[in-house]
């Protein structure tokens, strides 16, 4: 699979290169990602512009293995560039000045010992084992979402420390993206589109956490008083189920609750059911709300 996708890459790229004149510089990189995931990035810059789109071949991989023509790949890569290429956000002064950066600042949660090379460069805050990193995100309706990830070199350039970085991320996400706290009942009602869904499986005392989005939703948990908010719904001591980096699962602390078990179970989700970019951890959580204490259960 790896030479495959080698080959495949190496094909774009001379693709790309041949179709841009030289306004245009195409080069590959391999580009680190959450996890350790190391994936193949196409970077098609403007010339004179310090922020350009990157693309990943193993996105387009599995299409092209299923017969879709790699110019058909191509003309959508090269429509994508033409719409960001108007785009105001991406102006090369843009990215120099904080005061224009950060009220587009947001957080997420990545697994601290799993991203052990890749926070040497770039500024975080610890939460227990893990550790929140910062984004620029753009948005554009044109053309999606997206998002360049704050390194040493941008806070050293804008003059700014990390606890400033993270003061203006996290209020940023706490007005625009609010956290919802929602039982899985409802969610599941909401899937089959009939409320007598509920009814018919009656309460269960579980929760999902994420935030409005519904992407990188994990990052909740650092929002101002968000442990104690959530010991407070669920009367006390409880746990916390790291399905993802986009959300979390939580449930209130019994008796007949086998805390281990529940570790079995996160590690079960991210061997089957995850993508390895996704993987927050590989244990549950539980707070002690008496205490204010959250601790990994091994």
């Amino acid at each position: 699979m790896k030479n495959q996708i080698e080959e495949f890459t190496s094909k774009l790229e001379r693709a790309l290169s041949e179709y841009y004149s030289d306004e245009y510089d195409v080069s590959v990189t391999l580009v680190d990602k959450n996890n350790g995931v190391k994936l193949h990035g196409i970077t098609i810059r403007r010339k004179g512009m310090t922020i350009a789109p990157t693309f990943y071949a193993e996105h387009f991989f599995d299409s092209y293995e299923a017969g879709e023509t790699l110019s058909k790949i191509v003309h959508s890569i090269t429509e994508y560039v033409s719409e960001s290429d108007n785009i105001t956000l991406l102006e090369v002064d843009y990215f120099d000045d904080y005061d224009k950066v950060k009220a587009s600042l947001e957080m997420k949660l990545v697994n601290t010992k799993l991203n052990e090379e890749y926070l040497k460069n770039v500024p975080s805050v610890q939460f227990n084992d893990l550790s929140a990193i910062f984004m620029v995100v753009l948005c554009d309706e044109r053309i999606g979402n997206g998002g360049i990830v704050v390194k040493n070199e941008h806070i050293e350039l804008w003059g700014v420390d990390i606890k400033t970085l993270y003061d203006d991320a996290k209020k940023n996400m706490m007005k625009n993206n609010p956290f919802a706290l929602t039982n899985i009942i409802d969610i599941l009602s909401e899937i089959k589109e009939r409320r007598e869904y509920s009814d018919d499986v009656g309460p269960i005392n579980m929760y999902v956490l994420t935030n409005n989005k519904k992407v990188n939703g994990a990052v909740t948990l650092m929002y101002d008083n968000m442990l104690d908010i959530i010991a407070e719904k669920m009367h006390g001591d409880y746990y916390i189920l790291p399905s993802s980096i986009h959300e979390v699962i939580i449930l209130p602390k019994k008796d007949d609750i086998r805390a281990k078990e529940l570790t079995r179970m996160v590690n079960e989700v991210n061997n089957t059911s995850l993508d390895p970019q996704e993987i927050l951890a590989d244990h549950a959580y539980e707070y002690l709300s008496n205490k204010h204490i959250l601790q990994p259960i091994d």
